[in-house]
C-alpha cells in the first residue's frame, strides 16, 4: 500500500510502514514493568510512532520537529476529554492563542504539524489516547509519608510498594531517538502515581468535581533554559491532566524537573 498523506493512517501498522519500522514491528516487552501502568505505556509507545507519521506524510514526507524558538511555526496540543471518549479542543502555541512558543504541556512527540492532523489522529486513535490516562485505583497505606519524602524514584517505588532495580522495559527493539524519553515516561508514571498516594486533599482518582493540572515548561531553546513555567487546569478529566492537587504538581515538576525534561523535549 502506498502512503500519500496523513489521512492513510488508520492502523498502527501504517505508521510503522511510513516510517520504515515494517510491518512485522513488534513493541517492547513490558512484562516487568508493573501491570496496572503498561496499557498507559503501550498506547504511548504506539501513539509516539503514528503520530510521528502522520506529522512526516503532512510535511512532505520530512520528518518534522517542533521548533520553541521559532514564533512563526504553528503547533498544535491536544486536549482530550477522557470522561466521553472525544477530542473536545486543542491549543494552538501561537501568537494567535495568547500562548508563548517557548511552553509546551505535552512535549515535541505529542505536537502536531496542523489542526487538520490533530484531529485525525486524536479521533481516529482515540482508544490510546483514553489508554494513556488509564491507571487503576491502588490501595497503599501511606499515612505517614508527607509528599515533600518524595524526592527520587527510587523514593516513588517504595510508596507504590515496587523495586525500582528491576521494572524498567528493555527499549533496544523500540526506535532509539524515542529511548531517553520512554524511560523518563516509565519513571514520571510511578513517581505521579506515588504522589497521588500523597495526596491527603483528595481521593486518588478522578472526579467531575475537582481541578485538574497539567505541568508547562519553557522548553530548551538557545536562549531559553527548560523550566516549569506554569500549568493548565480543566474542570474534566483529559489528556495528560495527571495530577489533583496544584501545590503537589508544582512541587513533583520541580523536583523531578530532569525527569520531565528528558520526555518532553
Amino acid at each position: 500500500m502506498y502512503y500519500f498523506q496523513y489521512s492513510d493512517i488508520k492502523t498502527f501498522k501504517d505508521a510503522c510502514t511510513v516510517l520504515g519500522y515494517g510491518s512485522k514491528y513488534e513493541l517492547p516487552d513490558f512484562l516487568c514493568y508493573p501491570q496496572p501502568y503498561r496499557h498507559a505505556l503501550i498506547s504511548e509507545c504506539k501513539l509516539v510512532i503514528i503520530i510521528a507519521a502522520a506529522n512526516y506524510l503532512a510535511n512532505g514526507k520530512k520528518m518534522w520537529i517542533p521548533d520553541f524558538s521559532n514564533k512563526e511555526q504553528l503547533k498544535y496540543e491536544p486536549n482530550f476529554n477522557v470522561s466521553i471518549n472525544k477530542c473536545y479542543g486543542v491549543y494552538c502555541t501561537s501568537n494567535e492563542s495568547n500562548l508563548s512558543t517557548k511552553t509546551s504541556s505535552v512535549g515535541s512527540r505529542f505536537c502536531f504539524i496542523s489542526k487538520e492532523v490533530m484531529n485525525h489522529v486524536a479521533c481516529h486513535f482515540a482508544k490510546l489516547f483514553i489508554g494513556l490516562q488509564w491507571i487503576p485505583h491502588q490501595e497503599v497505606n501511606v499515612k505517614s509519608i508527607e509528599y515533600k519524602d518524595l524526592k527520587t524514584f527510587k523514593d516513588a517505588c517504595i510508596i507504590n510498594g515496587l523495586n525500582h532495580k528491576n521494572i524498567i522495559p528493555d527499549f533496544s527493539n523500540y526506535p532509539k531517538k524515542y529511548h531517553k524519553a520512554m524511560l523518563a515516561k516509565c519513571k514520571l508514571l510511578i513517581i505521579i502515581q506515588a504522589s497521588k498516594f500523597l495526596n491527603v486533599e483528595q481521593e486518588l482518582g478522578y472526579d467531575d468535581q475537582f481541578m485538574y493540572y497539567r505541568p508547562r515548561f519553557y522548553m530548551p531553546t538557545s536562549t531559553t533554559k527548560f523550566k516549569y513555567k506554569s500549568y493548565d487546569s480543566f474542570i474534566m478529566k483529559t489528556f495528560m491532566s495527571y495530577f489533583n492537587s496544584e501545590h503537589i504538581m508544582q512541587y513533583i515538576s520541580s523536583q523531578f524537573s530532569e525527569t520531565f525534561r528528558d520526555y518532553l523535549e
